[in-house]
């Protein structure tokens, strides 16, 4: 797979989440569990930037996990 298709296919993926989970409550976010140890991360990225770290985190565990 070349660049471009790479960039295609994750592009693909992530424009599948819902915009709703795009823009979801930061507080609400950070209470659940999996967001305890991740210290000040949250308060040095805007909203959107953090959730989009937040999500490909998570494709990058899930992956690892399969």
């Amino acid at each position: 797979m070349d660049w471009n298709n790479a960039i295609d296919t994750i592009a693909d993926a992530l424009g599948r989440i819902p915009w709703e989970v795009w823009h979801e409550d930061r507080a609400k976010l950070l209470a659940r569990p999996s967001f305890w140890d991740i210290g000040d991360t949250h308060e040095r990225y805007s909203q959107g930037a953090f959730i989009t770290l937040m999500a490909v985190a998570g494709l990058n565990d899930y992956a690892l996990r399969s």
